[in-house]
């Protein structure tokens, strides 16, 4: 089973996550030939103070 992760940011409503794996899915059989019921897709929601650019928190670096 192919296995796709995604890191952003926290804060995008389900919403967008749905279509965004609706559009992967749908590429992955596609281009690949995998069925859609055998990809796996995880959204990796880090909050912004945990995200880092060089040594500051994107937190910090949004204000």
């Amino acid at each position: 089973m192919p296995y796709v992760s995604i890191a952003l940011m926290a804060g995008r409503p389900k919403e967008q996550k749905q279509a965004v794996a609706r559009r992967l899915s749908k590429a992955m059989e596609e281009e690949m030939g995998v069925k859609p019921e055998h990809l796996w897709i995880r959204f990796d929601d880090t909050p912004a103070h945990d995200w880092f650019t060089g040594p500051d928190s994107e937190a910090e670096i949004c204000k």
